[in-house]
């Protein structure tokens, strides 16, 4: 028999099992708590989704107030997402709309200036590739022909999807 000392009421003597017992309950709580300590984390980056849609009135969609709205995709994205109330556009034209949108940059910078004749180089820093440098996933999903031929869709995304109307 092992004779445990008398701290805080134990001290009986305490059979080898009941000792080989408490040791390896106590051991496998440390390497419990090692492993829960060590996991991976679970990734905090919060999903981005970016929804531009050409020619659509925003009061003429469920998120924006109209009862009669057929939109409820969009609706439950909204609701459970960033939605913004006010935009504004730097040019009333798919392709330098978007790529203003994709780099952050106007017209004058990105030398994108009507949806035909003209492409988004290679050297534009796009959101696409910010996001891709930080460890995200990125695709798109294009119906306007235009966002592909002028290079907008693709600068940074894994996957492009063409999509008809």
């Amino acid at each position: 028999m092992i004779t445990m000392p008398n701290v805080a009421g134990f001290g009986k003597q305490q059979s080898p099992k009941r000792v080989a017992f408490t040791f390896s309950v106590s051991l496998a709580i440390a390497a419990g708590l090692a492993f829960w300590i060590a996991r991976p984390s679970r990734d905090v980056r919060p999903n981005v989704l970016l929804i531009t849609i050409d020619t659509l009135r925003a009061d003429h969609v469920g998120s924006y107030g109209y009862k009669e709205a057929q939109t409820p995709a969009i609706d439950a994205i909204a609701a459970r997402g960033l939605r913004f109330a006010h935009a504004t556009t730097v040019a009333p034209l798919t392709l330098p709309a978007h790529a203003s949108l994709m780099t952050g940059t106007f017209p004058w910078y990105h030398h994108v200036r009507d949806n035909g004749g003209f492409y988004l180089s290679d050297d534009q820093e796009t959101l696409a590739k910010v996001l891709r440098a930080r460890g995200y996933r990125t695709g798109g999903f294009v119906a306007a022909l235009c966002s592909i031929v002028g290079g907008v869709s693709d600068r940074g995304s894994t996957a492009i999807t063409m999509t008809s109307t």
